[in-house]
């Protein structure tokens, strides 16, 4: 039984590995809360509310990671670094994280000797950090096409329209919520929405699960609220 968060505590954040401080650490874990996420640095500002130890100003996020990057992850004394740790790019930290993600994935095949005390020691440690429930999808979600790119901008900026800032259904007070994407047929306003119901984060934060519903000129909506009903029975 092994973590990404475990991982973090046993291979990345001791002092003689890479040297991060405390805020450090904590700036690491809200913004890769797991090997397949990364949360931009105001999200990561945002949950200064619960933990003192992160900032509360996305700036000042974004000069920690720059510390991290280029201080803490850059390659020096022989020690294995970030290979793109000098490179300006947008998706700076998608790159980081899937180098880091190739270290965790080493360290899974490597770490299976696991004595008792380990495994319960873990066990109380994912019993705090490991989301809730991956949130089930709908069988009408459509796959994403073999030629889509990534949009990451694109997506962050509905995840915001969607999420709070404590990663949380908004919707949650019984206050409804409508979030629309507009715009000319054949764009890729379904192939976003797929992205956004398919994503990880989102997904975690509606853990009874996603549904999707077409509309048109003469929707099938019997069909889907039953197949809906079943997966909240699954």
């Amino acid at each position: 039984m092994k973590s990404w968060h475990t991982f973090l505590r046993t291979e990345v954040f001791p002092q003689e590995r890479y040297g991060l401080t405390k805020t450090e650490q904590a700036i690491f874990l809200s913004k890769f809360p797991s090997q397949e996420t990364v949360k931009t640095n105001k999200q990561v500002a945002d949950r200064a509310i619960k933990d003192d130890e992160l900032p509360s100003n996305p700036e000042t996020v974004r000069k920690h990671m720059w510390t991290i990057y280029n201080e803490r992850f850059c390659p020096k004394d022989g020690k294995e670094g970030f290979p793109g740790y000098k490179q300006k790019s947008r998706n700076k930290d998608r790159e980081f994280l899937a180098w880091l993600k190739q270290r965790y994935l080493q360290w899974l095949e490597t770490s299976n000797s696991d004595t008792p005390l380990q495994l319960a020691s873990e066990a109380n440690h994912l019993i705090q950090v490991t989301p809730a429930v991956l949130g089930k999808l709908s069988s009408h979600v459509p796959e994403l096409p073999l030629n889509s790119l990534p949009r990451f901008d694109e997506l962050e900026d509905q995840k915001k329209l969607v999420l709070d800032s404590t990663n949380q259904p908004v919707a949650v007070t019984g206050t409804a919520l409508r979030v629309g994407v507009q715009g000319m047929g054949g764009i890729g306003k379904s192939v976003l929405a797929a992205m956004l119901a398919r994503d990880e984060e989102v997904r975690y934060s509606f853990p009874d699960g996603i549904l999707w519903v077409t509309l048109g000129q003469n929707p099938a909506l019997t069909i889907q609220f039953i197949d809906n009903c079943n997966l909240s029975r699954r």
